[in-house]
């Protein structure tokens, strides 16, 4: 009776003991994943390659948080659809199995409108069924939109976490701040590719042209000589 009495005394404390350690665990492996992207956003805008920053992005993300897939679709002015670009993890998804998504999509118009994270219980309440659809055919636990004035740029998926743990107001939080970060980079490495593009074109018309003035002269300088002749 005196151990059984003494059990149950100290039970609680060893209770609560035990769950701080567990708690300052889990909120010491969140802050160090936070400040992971954190810094991998500042390294984003480095990166001029619109294809590398897609795989880097997801392979930050899927490392760092440990989550089933990171996908990112971007907007395509070519077929003027929101592509899958890059995803990373054991359920990423397949390029084949994605047409993309239009921008009139109710995902899409969402995004656009609220210009924040939508989340899989946020979706669960909405009346479009589209959106749902669309989450569950993206295997989606998060949906995080890159906005730039009131363009989205592109968005990121992010499934569950591996070790089915919720996602915090503090993951959100930094994921905001990588999606932010992320759009301004995606924005300059398409500016860039399009500058590169340009410059180019320049030359080879400048190439053109001079060929064609080479030409152009040969040919006064041979009509002078029959002439001559």
């Amino acid at each position: 009776l005196g151990l059984c009495t003494a059990l149950a005394t100290a039970g609680p404390f060893a209770y609560a003991a035990l769950r701080r350690q567990a708690e300052g665990k889990l909120l010491a492996e969140q802050r160090r994943y936070q400040r992971t992207l954190q810094f991998a956003a500042r390294g984003m805008t480095r990166v001029r390659d619109v294809a590398k920053l897609s795989h880097l992005i997801t392979r930050v993300v899927r490392r760092t948080v440990k989550v089933q897939h990171a996908s990112l679709l971007l907007w395509d002015e070519g077929s003027q659809h929101y592509v899958l670009r890059a995803s990373h993890g054991p359920k990423r998804l397949a390029p084949q199995s994605r047409h993309g998504l239009e921008s009139p999509h109710p995902l899409i118009q969402w995004l656009k409108q609220h210009r924040r994270i939508l989340t899989e219980e946020e979706a669960s309440s909405l009346t479009a069924s589209a959106v749902r659809q669309e989450l569950m055919t993206l295997g989606a636990a998060l949906v995080i939109p890159g906005v730039i004035e009131q363009r989205v740029v592109g968005f990121l998926v992010l499934g569950p976490k591996r070790s089915s743990a919720g996602y915090t107001p503090d993951d959100l939080h930094a994921f905001s701040t990588l999606a932010h970060e992320a759009a301004i980079a995606i924005e300059n490495a398409l500016s860039y590719e399009e500058l590169v593009k340009a410059n180019d074109q320049l030359k080879l018309a400048t190439q053109r042209l001079s060929f064609q003035e080479r030409l152009a002269t040969a040919g006064q300088f041979a009509t002078g000589m029959a002439h001559e002749i």
